[in-house]
C-alpha cells in the first residue's frame, strides 16, 4: 500500500482517538462539578423562601408550570439525574439571586448548600417586586441528598 492511501486512515484514527480523549475529559469535568444545567430567573410564581429536591418528571413539570410559571424545559432522565430548585421569596427590588454551591460528600450524604445573594446598598436597582429562583440539574450518585441553607451574602 502506498503512503498516500495510509495517510487518510492514519488521520482518521488520530481524529477518532482525539474525540474519545476529549469526551473522556469532558465527562470527568462534568462529574467533578456535578452540574449539568442551570436556570436562573427573577420572577417565579413561588413567593416564599424554599428549597426543593426534584426527582421525577411529575415534580419537574409541577416545578416549572406551578412554581415558576414558565414552559417546562425538556424533562431530564431522572434515573441518572436530579434537580434542586431554590427560591428567595418575594423581594422589594431587583438585585437578588440564589446561589447553589457545588455538592460535597459529608457523612455519607451529598450536601448541597445554597444561599441568597443580596444586592449591594450602593447598587442602582429596579424597584419592582421580584421572586428570584435558581434550578440546577445534577448527576445522581444514588446517595441521600441534604439541602443546606447558608447565611445570605452581599454581591
Amino acid at each position: 500500500m502506498s503512503k498516500r492511501k495510509r495517510r487518510p486512515a492514519a488521520c482518521l484514527a488520530l481524529a477518532l482517538a482525539a474525540v474519545a480523549l476529549f469526551a473522556t475529559c469532558s465527562d470527568k469535568l462534568r462529574l467533578r462539578e456535578g452540574r449539568l444545567m442551570e436556570w436562573n430567573g427573577a420572577f417565579a410564581k413561588h413567593t416564599a423562601p424554599a428549597a426543593v429536591l426534584i426527582e421525577s418528571n411529575e415534580q419537574w413539570k409541577n416545578l416549572w408550570n406551578e412554581e415558576i410559571g414558565q414552559m417546562t424545559p425538556m424533562s431530564p432522565d431522572f434515573s441518572r439525574t436530579f434537580a434542586v430548585a431554590v427560591f428567595a421569596g418575594e423581594k422589594k427590588s431587583g438585585g437578588y439571586a440564589m446561589l447553589v454551591h457545588t455538592p460535597v460528600m459529608q457523612d455519607g450524604r451529598l450536601v448541597i448548600a445554597y444561599q441568597e445573594i443580596k444586592p449591594d446598598p450602593k447598587d442602582f436597582l429596579m424597584h419592582v417586586r421580584t421572586t428570584p429562583y435558581t434550578v440546577v440539574l445534577f448527576w445522581k450518585n444514588h446517595t441521600a441528598v441534604k439541602l443546606q441553607q447558608l447565611p445570605g451574602k452581599r454581591r
